[in-house]
């Protein structure tokens, strides 16, 4: 189709000039061009929209994951703090019992090395008793093998007379 317009306006110059005849195929073909382009946008357009909405979908899931492994990490700290507390609570309770034992134990060991001592003073007395006792004993024994000897000299002395 071709369509001629009458007159046109130079608007760099401000004049009228006489139109010659246009060939609308030509803009019929670049109006068809564009309208297949402006579908491809609008089709990109819904494409684009729908992967942001993916994204945004994602996202969310993403947080929301990511808020669940925080009060996972959260639970777990805790647990891990209370079991440190318990272990040293019993540590600390399982040392007051050992020392406590082990004062029991020294004080027994103490009262046995008294006792020891004691009973080491009663031995040396009884030693000393014994040794005076072996002093009298010897003198007696002297005594008597001097009297023995007397008397043997006096029997010896009458059988010769």
């Amino acid at each position: 189709m071709i369509v001629v317009l009458p007159w046109v306006v130079d608007r760099a110059h401000g004049e009228h000039l006489v139109a010659e005849e246009v060939d609308l195929r030509f803009l019929g073909e670049e109006i068809k061009r564009l309208q297949g382009d402006v579908r491809v946008l609008k089709s990109d357009m819904v494409q684009v929209r729908a992967d942001g909405a993916r994204v945004e979908s994602d996202l969310a899931s993403m947080k929301a994951d990511i808020a669940r492994v925080d009060t996972k990490l959260e639970v777990f700290r805790e647990s891990v703090d209370d079991r440190f507390d318990r272990l040293e609570e019993f540590a600390r309770s399982n040392f007051a019992i050992v020392y406590s034992r082990l004062d029991t134990h020294s004080d027994q060991l103490n009262g046995l090395s008294i006792q020891l001592n004691g009973l080491t003073g009663q031995l040396n007395g009884l030693s000393g008793q014994v040794n005076g006792l072996s002093g009298q004993v010897n003198s007696l024994s002297d005594r008597v093998d001097t009297q023995f000897n007397q008397l043997l000299s006096e029997i010896r002395s009458l059988k010769r007379d």
